[in-house]
């Protein structure tokens, strides 16, 4: 297979979202639309870079049951995404995520199934598969959480990743990653996660909040090289390890372009489109920063469609990436 980069995202889900004209709760809800799609934060991200890099990157996660059957299909179908998949079926079925979004308000909520029990077997058997490709990838990203079953899998990939020293590990994810951050060379996470992994529950600005945290990273974690930092619609910052990358700027603060309430149809996924063209940008351009310009920008024309994360028009991104702006913080 051709793909150089491989997002682990061993908890995908088959994902109905729903329109309501009016979120009414203990109440008989009619949905004005459905749409399925294939979802889940790896699933997401593999879909971001190929969007960018056609082919570049692959999904490896677990498929069970009617649901897991529509996901594969979906994402390989001549009609579909075309997204190369490293596959471990498993006995249980895949989750479903329901996503209800009200109209009247713009509020989106998400009803989220269980995820299935994998077994030690199932576990082995992606495993393998991935450590069969891992000496020709340059990036293996971690994403999100791994189901009931497979809570050694992303630190047996980090170690499996470390071992080839021409690839990358990133990471989007923070809960349970005590194990993982050791090997993680670029990490994208929310600003709410960064505070809660970091402790600090401090009232102060988040550029201050951030600055603080990215400081308390670093000396935990000291071999990690990048630190990008969202929140949602609101001013994002990317942090470098500047004395091991051997550079002297080290933090930057973005400035988003505003959507009106009316243009944001789905924001679900948008984190994930972030980091996918960032990671599709930064093999193409060699340049951090401007990677991450990319990736904000895709995220925010990415909410202006129903469609799953990754997803989003090529005149709707161009618009955003103008609108988009960069600052040195240090």
């Amino acid at each position: 297979m051709s793909f150089k980069i491989v997002a682990l995202g061993a908890n995908p889900a088959y994902q109905k979202l729903t329109e309501f004209e009016k979120l009414r709760i203990s109440e008989v809800n009619r949905a004005k639309s459905l749409s399925v799609l294939a979802a889940g934060k790896g699933q997401n991200l593999a879909r971001s870079v190929n969007a960018i890099s056609p082919g570049y990157c692959a999904v490896a996660h677990f498929l069970g049951g009617a649901t897991g059957k529509w996901i594969h299909d979906n994402l390989t179908m001549a009609t579909g995404d075309k997204i190369p998949q490293i596959v471990s079926w498993t006995e249980s079925q895949t989750r479903t995520c329901t996503t209800l979004k009200d109209l009247s308000s713009g509020t989106v909520t998400e009803l989220i199934d269980p995820s299935g029990i994998v077994s030690q077997k199932e576990v082995y058997q992606l495993l393998e598969l991935i450590k069969h490709e891992m000496a020709s990838l340059k990036l293996v990203a971690i994403c999100g959480t791994s189901p009931p079953g497979a809570e050694s899998l992303y630190v047996e990939v980090s170690k499996l990743a470390h071992s080839n020293p021409d690839c990358m590990i990133y990471l989007d994810g923070y809960k349970k990653v005590e194990n993982v951050m050791p090997f993680v060379d670029v990490y994208k996470v929310a600003l709410y996660e960064l505070l809660a992994l970091t402790g600090n529950t401090g009232a102060d600005k988040p550029e201050k909040q951030a600055l603080t945290s990215k400081t308390s990273l670093f000396q935990l974690y000291p071999k990690l090289k990048w630190i990008a930092v969202t929140d949602g619609p609101e001013r994002a910052y990317l942090f470098a390890n500047a004395a091991l990358l051997g550079i002297e700027t080290s933090s930057w603060r973005f400035t988003i372009k505003p959507l009106c309430a009316d243009e944001v149809v789905n924001p679900i996924g948008a984190g994930d489109t972030v980091g996918g063209v960032m990671i599709a940008k930064y093999f193409e351009l060699g340049d951090m920063v401007e990677a991450f310009r990319w990736g904000l920008a895709a995220a925010t024309a990415k909410c202006k469609l129903p469609y799953a994360g990754g997803v989003f028009r090529e005149k709707d991104l161009n618009q955003c990436l103008e609108a988009t702006t960069v600052e040195v913080i240090e």
